[in-house]
């Protein structure tokens, strides 16, 4: 179920994005800038544990 609802809520979240004002498209990008740095961090912070 989720394997077929999941491609149709990212491709809603990526037009609702694209219909967005485009003030918002700072904080969206700074958010996902956000979101990578800390997924980086994990990543060394999980390879620095092993």
């Amino acid at each position: 179920y989720y394997a077929i609802a999941t491609p149709s809520a990212t491709q809603r979240l990526l037009l609702g994005l694209l219909e967005a004002p485009p003030s918002w498209a700072p904080d969206a990008l700074d958010a996902a800038v956000q979101l990578v740095e800390l997924l980086r961090a994990a990543e060394d912070y999980a390879t620095g544990m092993r």
